[in-house]
């Protein structure tokens, strides 16, 4: 498991559990999450990081698609609202590994929307690709943005995914002009990988 600061108030946690991600944009002692990692056991590390190491409390965890390798931590904050796009459940439900133990109902469901979350304004964008739920989490004040499975480091991963949908996804993210891309799984990675993947 593995913790890297991106910027003073943004932390990238990547759990053992197929490298899934979760990021945390911090706002004095409350946490929004972009995703909440993809196994029980990581979900666990990162609550016990988070409230009781860092002393922080999760507030809102947004999730970019609702499949159980990204949601395992909703469970572990049950003071924090889920927000979720609104084809969430088409997506859970039809994933190959489905874990329904990690399935909790969005506190509310979006197609598009904004919100500031300290110094920073959060635009959530409908960005189907890997899955007809994906939201992209544009950044630009922290130049970056969570893309969650369109990319997969510098591959897709197309599954059940239409080829299409996932190229006019890449297209989409790569309008944002951030410098830094936080996928799904792995880590953070600069804007190139957009190109590669």
């Amino acid at each position: 498991m593995r913790v890297e600061e991106l910027c003073s108030d943004v932390v990238m946690f990547v759990g053992d559990e197929v490298e899934s991600v979760a990021t945390a944009f911090v706002d004095h002692d409350e946490v929004l999450l972009v995703d909440a990692l993809g196994s029980e056991a990581d979900a666990a590390w990162l609550r016990d990081t988070l409230c009781g190491q860092m002393g922080k409390t999760v507030r809102l965890i947004a999730t970019t698609h609702f499949m159980s390798d990204h949601i395992a931590g909703l469970v572990q904050f049950p003071g924090a609202r889920v927000l979720a796009h609104r084809h969430h459940r088409q997506t859970f439900l039809s994933q190959n590994r489905r874990v329904d133990a990690f399935y909790r109902e969005p506190d509310f469901v979006f197609n598009d929307m904004a919100l500031r979350w300290g110094r920073h304004q959060l635009r959530l964008l409908y960005n189907p690709g890997k899955s007809m739920d994906h939201v992209s989490v544009d950044v630009p004040s922290a130049d970056l943005a969570c893309v969650g499975d369109n990319i997969v480091g510098n591959i897709v991963y197309l599954s059940k995914a239409d080829p299409q949908l996932q190229r006019a996804a890449i297209g989409r993210i790569r309008q944002f002009g951030r410098a830094r891309i936080i996928g799904g799984h792995i880590g953070v990675f600069d804007a190139t990988v957009l190109e590669h993947a």
